[in-house]
């Protein structure tokens, strides 16, 4: 699982939201990865993006861009902690997608 946060301006906000969700093909990028790798588990779910939730905050809680991969929940969860706003985290984790 991916978790984005973007912060910004309503027009970028929106911007970055029609390429994530409409013009970027996610099952097909998976779909040239299986091509490379024969012995994939062909049980996964269909790879794709949904938006999880989208408003305004009064103050920013990421200042700078950052990547951060994170082998555990705990410590996914302590970077969004870690800012101020573990309930992104949550948000997330007890997401239910209607299409599944």
């Amino acid at each position: 699982m991916n978790v984005v946060v973007v912060g910004g301006g309503s027009e970028s906000i929106k911007r970055y939201a029609k390429v994530m969700l409409r013009r970027v093909n996610w099952a097909e990028a998976v779909k040239d990865e299986e091509e490379v790798d024969d012995d994939v588990n062909n049980d996964k779910p269909a790879n794709k993006c949904v938006l999880v939730w989208q408003g305004s905050v009064a103050r920013p809680s990421f200042n700078r861009y950052s990547v951060h991969e994170c082998m555990t929940e705990a410590a996914a969860r302590k970077i969004f902690a870690d800012a101020g706003v573990a309930h992104y985290w949550d948000l997330e984790v007890n997401f239910a997608d209607d299409e599944t």
